[in-house]
Formats: structure tokens, sequence, C-alpha cells
């Protein structure tokens, strides 16, 4: 897997029926029902991916998971699945056009996660998918800090982040920062859980930025409103 890259309405009991209520079997989870659907993209095309490099799928499709709502672009080869959170940061965003240049056997797709657990996923050309890169971002950051600040929806301030650390001992004299980010929903905002992962990608972001690396440790965040995603 490239190291720098990384719904189907769901069957209604017959509410008319309650004999046949009682022995149907239980809907299929939506994150499932993707999977089934990308699977399918890649015999279709005789890809080896499920078998050269099998945690690529996992790793997609808990990135996917994670979320109630959304829109990914997807690229799935021969060799790798990626995938990119559209309209939360221009990073992402911008991975479309890294996707695009792996291979010229790569299908390209678009996911909508939708309300009541459905999804849709469209097929695009390479030159289609790259459009995906101008997704509207709806976020951006007032900075309140070094590291502290407030994620704005429509320039509207939704959330404050407040981002410490504190060095641990790692022995031999060797010290790692450690870092918790805290999220406070500003008053009378309602956030959807989209915003929700919004403030903690850009959060991480800024842990990144401010160290120069994608490699650090973090603890879980930490919401005053006591949600746990």
């Amino acid at each position: 897997m490239d190291s720098s890259i990384q719904q189907i309405n769901q069957a209604a009991f017959d509410q008319f029926s309650p004999a046949i209520n009682a022995t149907a079997p239980a809907p299929v989870p939506r994150i499932e029902q993707i999977r089934s659907a990308l699977e399918d993209i890649i015999h279709s095309n005789n890809f080896g991916v499920l078998t050269r490099y099998p945690n690529d799928i996992e790793i997609c499709l808990r990135r996917i998971a994670a979320y109630d709502e959304g829109s990914f672009a997807i690229c799935i080869g021969d060799c790798h699945i990626h995938e990119a959170i559209l309209g939360i940061h221009k990073e992402q965003n911008d991975l479309v056009n890294c996707l695009t240049n792996l291979s010229n056997t790569d299908q390209f797709f678009q996911l909508t996660l939708k309300m009541q657990n459905q999804f849709s996923l469209k097929k695009f050309t390479a030159v289609e998918f790259r459009k995906l890169d101008k997704t509207h971002i709806p976020y951006t950051a007032e900075k309140a800090g070094p590291l502290d600040f407030r994620l704005l929806l429509n320039n509207k301030p939704i959330v404050s982040v407040q981002i410490s650390y504190r060095s641990v001992s790692e022995g031999g004299g060797n010290y790692k920062k450690v870092f918790t980010c805290r999220f406070s929903p500003c008053q009378d905002v309602r956030l959807r859980d989209i915003d929700r992962r919004a403030a903690s990608f850009w959060a991480h972001r800024e842990i990144a930025c401010f160290l120069g690396s994608l490699f650090y440790t973090a603890d879980n965040d930490i919401w005053s409103d006591a949600w746990n995603g």
C-alpha cells in the first residue's frame, strides 16, 4: 500500500407480516454492503489486491465506518485501495489528483454516505475523478494560540479546539511528546457527526504540521459534551 496515500438501500421488514418478521434475517450493516460492492469491483476487474494486500480494504473500510455521513473519493487497483474524505480539508481534496497517478488500470469512484444508513457508489473516469478536488470545503480555522484554534463552518465558529502535550520518558534519557486534543462545541451549536470528524481531522493535522511529521503519539480525543465517536 502506498504510504503517502491512504450506500444500496437496506431491505425493510414487511410490517404487515409479523410471522415473516419473526424469522426474517437482520439487515446487512451498511459497511458490509460497501465491502461487498468494493469486492465486486475488484473481482470484475480481476484485480489481485485482496490477495496481495488484504489489509488495504480493511483500512479503507475502517476509515469509512468512522463516518455516519460524508463523501469519499475511492481508487481501486490491482495492488491498492485508497480513499480520501472530501469536503473537510484541502489536503484530502488534493489527494484526489495523486490517486489518479498510480496506475492506468485503476478504477475511480465516489462513495456517498447518506441518511438512514444508505449509500451510493458512482463510477468516474480519471478526468471526472480529478474534478472532485474542487469539492467545496465549508470549514476554516481561526487561530487562538500556538496550537489552539476554533473551527468555523461557513464562517461561523462551531468548535473550540485546545491542543496540549506532555513529555513522556522512553528511557535512556529520551522523551517523546504525547498530545491531547480537547474539543468544546460553541454555545448554541448543534454539531453533526461530520462536523466532529472534521474538527478531529483539523486538530491532528495541526499536530502533524507542528511536528513536521505524520508520526506522533496522541491520547483519545476529549469532548466536553462527552461525545465518544
